[in-house]
């Protein structure tokens, strides 16, 4: 499963193909010409740019072109399993839990009842094309903050 934005360039391939964004941080990768998957000097076959989220920084690496014969979408997993294995992890056991609620917080992973009698939150939320399972909150604080981003928003608590 794919999680982050990622850009190939391969050996031959016109860099125009990406944004300029993209290809100027290619253009800038140190000529190191070491493979970022198998560590050897083997004949450089392209470049990889990639990125955790939009936003966030930018980074790059050559790739030999025996690695190059993967598909993008396989360099893509390569790239996401190596350089952030701990967030992979922590994705999956956060979809594991989305799916399939266990008694804890969706939001902070502590258990959903701890502020009892006033918690667990559970949401349920129901389209006509699909059923998703409920979500289990511990709080108000919890529900507000994943409420806001499934928004496409952030949310600000004022503690006082």
């Amino acid at each position: 499963m794919r999680m982050i934005d990622f850009w190939v360039v391969r050996k031959g391939e016109d860099t125009q193909k990406v944004t300029p964004e993209i290809a100027d941080a290619i253009s800038e990768h140190p000529d190191n010409q070491k493979c970022m998957f198998c560590s050897d000097a083997h004949e450089i076959g392209g470049m990889i740019a990639f990125r955790w989220m939009p936003g966030a920084s930018i980074y790059t690496a050559r790739i030999c072109a025996n690695c190059m014969k993967h598909s993008d979408e396989k360099l893509a997993e390569m790239a996401q399993e190596k350089v952030f294995p701990d967030r992979v992890a922590e994705i999956e056991e956060h979809m594991r839990r989305y799916m399939k609620p266990d008694g804890f917080c969706l939001e902070c992973g502590k258990p959903a009842n701890q502020h009892h009698p006033v918690g667990p939150i559970t949401v349920t939320i129901s389209t006509p094309d699909e059923d998703e399972p409920p979500h289990e909150f511990c709080e108000w604080r919890c529900f507000a903050k994943w409420a806001a981003e499934q928004a496409g928003s952030t949310f600000v608590s004022e503690q006082s």
